[in-house]
C-alpha cells in the first residue's frame, strides 16, 4: 500500500478491500518516512543532525535568492524566521513542506502510515524497515547545494498553492498510481535533482527495500507492506523492483 505523509480524518476508514487485506495479513511491515513525522517529533529527532550548532544560520548556506523566498513563503504560511535559520536546508524543506501542509488541512497524524499502523497495532507484529535517525543522517550528508535544490522544490511547490495536497489525496483514494506519479514528479520536475540526490533518497532505498521484502517473503507468510506512495511508482519504482525479482502483481 501506497502511503502519504499527510492526511486529513475524511480520508478515513480505509476501503475495505484495504483492511480486509490488513486483517489477512500474518505481519505488517512499514517503511519509515521522516516526512510523515509530527513537527516536534521531527525537530527532536533531527536536533543533533538538522540543526547548525556553529552560531551559523540558513542564509549563509544558501544563495540569496533562495533566501528571500525562505522569508516570503514562511512568512505567508505564519512560520518562525527564527526557527528556520537555525535549520540546515533539508530540515527547512521539511519544516515548511509540514506547515503547508497543515495550513492546507493535512497533517502527519493522518498519514497512511500511521492509520494502518493504528489498526494492526495488538493484533499482529509490526516489522520497520529502518530508522528516522538513518533517514536524517542521510538527507544531512547531502552536499550543500544538494540540500538546496530540496529546499527549492519545496519552495516552488508551495508558491504554486495548497492544490499539490489535495490533488495527491484525490488520487491516492481513487487509487489512480498515474496521478499520484505525475503529482509528485512535479516537485522534482521543478527543479531536475542532482543524480546524487536521486540516488541517495530514492533508487538506493527503493532497491535496498525491495530486497528485504523479496526475504521476509521466503518464509512463506503473508506481508503486508506499507511505503511512502512516491516509492511505489514510476520508473524503477519498488513496483518495478518486485517485478524484476518474480513478483506477480495486481492492484486492489
Amino acid at each position: 500500500m501506497g502511503a502519504l505523509p499527510y492526511g486529513e480524518k475524511d480520508m478515513y476508514p480505509l476501503p475495505d478491500v484495504i483492511t480486509e487485506a490488513l486483517s489477512e495479513s500474518d505481519v505488517l511491515v512499514v517503511g519509515v518516512n521522516i516526512a510523515a513525522l509530527p513537527e516536534a517529533e521531527l525537530l527532536s529527532v533531527a536536533a543533533n543532525q538538522g540543526v547548525y550548532v556553529d552560531n551559523s544560520d540558513l542564509s549563509k548556506h544558501v544563495t540569496a535568492p533562495t533566501w528571500e523566498r525562505v522569508l516570503k513563503v514562511s512568512k505567508m504560511l505564519g512560520l518562525s524566521e527564527e526557527t528556520l535559520r537555525t535549520q540546515k536546508p533539508w530540515l527547512a524543506s521539511l519544516s515548511l513542506m509540514h506547515q503547508a501542509a497543515k495550513q492546507a488541512g493535512y497533517t502527519p497524524e493522518f498519514s497512511g502510515d500511521k492509520m494502518v499502523i493504528k489498526d494492526a497495532e495488538m493484533r499482529k507484529p509490526i516489522i520497520q524497515l529502518d530508522a528516522v535517525e538513518e533517514q536524517a543522517k542521510l538527507m544531512d550528508g547531502l552536499s550543500e547545494i544538494e540540500q538546496e535544490q530540496m529546499l527549492v522544490q519545496t519552495l516552488n511547490e508551495i508558491e504554486r498553492g495548497d492544490g499539490y495536497f489535495k490533488s495527491l489525496a484525490e488520487a491516492w483514494a481513487k487509487g489512480d498510481t498515474s496521478a499520484v506519479e505525475s503529482i509528485m514528479r512535479r516537485r522534482s520536475d521543478s527543479l531536475p535533482a542532482s543524480a546524487k540526490l536521486a540516488k541517495v533518497l530514492r533508487f538506493d532505498r527503493i532497491a535496498a527495500i525491495a530486497e528485504k521484502i523479496a526475504e521476509l517473503a521466503a518464509d512463506g507468510r503473508t506481508y503486508f507492506v506499507v511505503l511512502e506512495a512516491g516509492y511505489l511508482v514510476g520508473e524503477h519504482g519498488f513496483l518495478d523492483q518486485l517485478q524484476v525479482k518474480g513478483f506477480k502483481l495486481s492492484q486492489l
